[in-house]
């Protein structure tokens, strides 16, 4: 059950730290086509995120029981997969329902900084664990 957790830990940072540098890349250069990638690439590795956290709680669980709950690897995950789920489901709803006004511009920024907290929180996660 470790190799899994560390392929799954490592594939789901691996995700996010990927598209957050791509996008940045793309958007400085190409800006059409970024926009066009963040629609597609954003929810994917969210999409990603909600799996890849589901599959280490329950790792977690199955391995120690609930004396996982108490490591802080655990809690860092349960924060990430709400990070993922947010990101998934919320902030693109409020994003369409809003439209093109200032409430976008909001929560397209909440989403970002959700977004670069996971990043963060993923970089924590690797390196605590190793």
């Amino acid at each position: 059950m470790d190799a899994v957790r560390k392929v799954v830990e490592t594939f789901w940072v691996g995700t996010l730290l990927f598209v957050a540098l791509y996008m940045t890349w793309l958007m400085y250069h190409e800006r059409p086509t970024g926009i066009y990638m963040a629609q597609h690439l954003f929810p994917a590795a969210s999409f990603i995120g909600v799996v890849a956290g589901i599959i280490l709680l329950i790792s977690t669980i199955w391995s120690v029981g609930a004396k996982g709950m108490k490591a802080l690897s655990f809690w860092i995950v349960v924060l990430m997969l709400l990070m993922s789920a947010i990101n998934f489901v919320g902030v693109p709803a409020l994003l369409v329902r809003f439209g093109m006004d200032a409430n976008f511009k909001l929560w397209h920024a909440i989403g970002m900084i959700v977004y670069l907290m996971e990043c963060a929180l993923g970089v924590v996660l690797i390196v605590q664990r190793r």
